[in-house]
């Protein structure tokens, strides 16, 4: 047990030690503070090049399909066994979609099935020894506001209110795993400069899901790294703009430059606000070349876990998902 003294030269000299032993500590090498694991969506690939290597395989979708619980069972056995202690839940969601991965979110709400599937999944989750999952929220197509700026169709209601809804209805699914979770409200949402449309999708999902639920189970939105700080000062602008402040963690998505691209956003963070710690929501797959890069990155911030994405740098079947991910190196 540590007693301060209250004679006032004893108490400061312990606490400019004290202060010392927090910077060192803050300025060291990458190494996060407890073991990760996958981004798990997909519980096999076919041979097909391009989407149809993964897209009739998504676990979610496919949950109460005759095989595809067990075989899950079987991999999270063998990831948890392969030292994963974490999973990223990708929610892969649309109006109307078709395909074998992404759900139907028409009405901001998934089907009876899907919602069951998701259940059951996370309670297998659980039951393969997995402590805690973060998910994610990836809209598609035109539920996605990057697709608004791209196309210049304005704001469409609807379709955020769609996605809304989608993320109050999964959430008490999610809370009943007795799983520990956090919550990405939209994967790689950090808007880029020219993107009016996220800005704003931002601001009024940041203000509705603080203003009903608070901030303690989210992550904000997920940023991509390495294409510079802009999109940490458009997000950080937006969600100040709520008056609900930022997350208490950000979750970083990084797979190229790792070493400077995790450095400048640190420094950045540390000096234009928001210096808050970190996981590593989406790197490459098992890779030993982004495991060193990784740890020669010094970060002044904590850095609780990695979620390594299910692909190699060989990039292939859609160049985006090339590999089931069972095994794992970023402890």
């Amino acid at each position: 047990m540590l007693r301060i003294c209250i004679d006032k030269k004893t108490w400061c000299f312990a606490l400019i030690v004290i202060l010392y032993l927090m910077q060192v500590s803050q300025s060291s090498a990458f190494a996060p503070v407890n073991p990760g694991g996958s981004n798990y969506a997909w519980y096999k690939l076919g041979s097909d090049v391009g989407l149809n290597c993964r897209e009739p395989y998504g676990i979610i979708k496919n949950y109460h399909i005759k095989g595809v619980r067990s075989a899950v069972k079987s991999q999270l056995k063998l990831m948890r066994g392969n030292g994963q202690i974490r999973l990223r839940i990708p929610i892969y969601h649309m109006r109307n979609p078709a395909g074998g991965t992404i759900l139907n979110s028409a009405g901001g709400n998934l089907s009876s099935q899907h919602r069951t599937n998701l259940k059951d999944f996370l309670a297998d989750i659980k039951t393969a020894g997995f402590v805690e999952v973060e998910v994610g929220f990836f809209p598609q197509s035109l539920n996605n506001p990057t697709t608004w700026d791209a196309s210049n169709l304005g704001w469409q209601e609807s379709r955020f209110q769609e996605n809304w809804n989608l993320i109050v209805k999964l959430r008490p699914i999610i809370i009943g795993s007795s799983l520990h979770y956090r919550i990405d409200l939209m994967n790689e949402g950090a808007p880029a400069n020219n993107q009016k449309q996220v800005k704003e999708y931002v601001f009024k999902l940041w203000w509705n899901y603080n203003f009903i639920f608070g901030k303690t189970d989210t992550v904000g939105f997920s940023i991509i790294v390495e294409v510079g700080t802009s999109r940490y000062d458009n997000i950080v602008s937006e969600m100040n703009r709520t008056g609900f402040g930022l997350p208490y963690l950000w979750s970083v998505h990084v797979y190229d430059n790792i070493t400077n691209a995790l450095q400048n956003l640190s420094a950045h963070q540390s000096s234009a606000g928001g210096n808050r710690s970190w996981v590593i929501g989406e790197t490459y797959y098992n890779d030993s070349a982004t495991d060193s890069a990784l740890s020669a990155a010094s970060l002044r911030r904590t850095v609780w876990h990695v979620y390594q994405w299910p692909l190699t740098k060989n990039k292939g079947c859609d160049g985006h998902v090339d590999v089931t991910p069972l095994n794992y190196r970023y402890d």
